[in-house]
């Protein structure tokens, strides 16, 4: 450890994600603006949903927050405590093999079944 605090480590890690919730509910309302949305019925999203929205939105809207709040921060947090070794911090320089990769493939094809039966 380099001097940091694990505390520091986790007040950061916990502040860049409420920064990428903040940042996530502006551009969601930028997004809907430039969609043709008003600012009334952005408002009423909150009593009512977001089931009526073109599907093409909801999309764009999940990629946004998915970027915002669950990549971004913890690509922000590896460069500020890790800088030049963020590869090795977060273990992305070590080759999983070939057996690894192929049961993770078929976790993912078989856990595919199970999320669509939660939905129902």
């Amino acid at each position: 450890m380099r001097g940091y605090d694990y505390f520091l480590r986790l007040l950061t890690f916990i502040g860049l994600t409420i920064a990428g919730i903040v940042v996530t509910a502006f551009s969601t309302a930028l997004i809907l603006l430039l969609s043709g949305f008003s600012f009334n019925e952005i408002v009423k999203l909150n009593e009512t949903g977001m089931e009526n929205l073109p599907a093409g939105i909801i999309r764009i809207l999940l990629a946004a927050q998915h970027l915002l709040v669950f990549i971004l921060p913890g690509f922000v947090f590896g460069l500020i405590f890790f800088r030049k070794e963020i590869l090795k911090a977060f273990n992305l320089d070590i080759n999983p093999g070939w057996k690894l990769s192929i049961l993770g493939i078929l976790f993912l094809i078989g856990s595919y079944p199970l999320v669509n039966l939660s939905f129902m």
